[in-house]
C-alpha cells in the first residue's frame, strides 16, 4: 500500500448550488488483498474498511453486520437532478442530520441497506443480470 498525498490538497465545490467545498488530501493505492480501514475519532468512533481483490473492490464491509457494529448505517440514496445513485454511510444516531442534508442537496433516500425487508431482498434478487 502506497500514499500519495496532495499538498497543498485540491479544493472543489458539490453541491445543488456549489455550496460545499472538499478537499482531495491524496490518494491510497493498494494491490490485490490489501486493504485500509478509515476511522473517526472522538466518542462516537466508527471504522470501515475498504479492500483491493483481483477483480475490483469490496467498497465496504457487510452493509446489514460489520457496518453497524462499527457504528454506521449503509444508505442507498439518489440524486433527483441527475438520477445518479450513492452509497452513503451515515454515523449511528446521526440519521436526523443525514436526512437534512439530504434534503438540502436535492437527494432521496431510497433504503436503509443494513435492513432490507425480505420483500426488497426478493425484488432485487429477480433483477440479476
Amino acid at each position: 500500500m502506497t500514499f500519495s498525498p496532495k499538498n497543498p490538497p485540491r479544493r472543489f465545490h458539490v453541491g445543488q448550488d456549489g455550496e460545499i467545498e472538499l478537499q482531495d488530501c491524496g490518494s491510497v493505492h493498494l494491490t490485490p488483498n490489501q486493504q485500509v480501514t478509515f476511522r473517526t475519532e472522538g466518542q462516537n468512533q466508527t471504522a470501515f474498511d475498504v479492500t483491493r481483490k483481483d477483480f475490483g473492490y469490496y467498497a465496504s464491509n457487510s452493509l446489514n453486520g460489520t457496518l453497524p457494529r462499527q457504528g454506521l448505517r449503509p444508505a442507498l440514496c439518489k440524486n433527483k437532478n441527475h438520477a445518479l445513485l450513492y452509497l452513503l454511510l451515515v454515523e449511528t444516531g446521526k440519521e436526523a442530520e443525514f436526512l437534512h442534508y439530504l434534503a438540502q442537496t436535492g437527494m432521496v433516500l431510497i433504503a436503509w441497506m443494513d435492513n432490507l425487508s425480505d420483500e426488497a431482498l426478493a425484488a432485487l434478487s429477480r433483477n440479476q443480470a
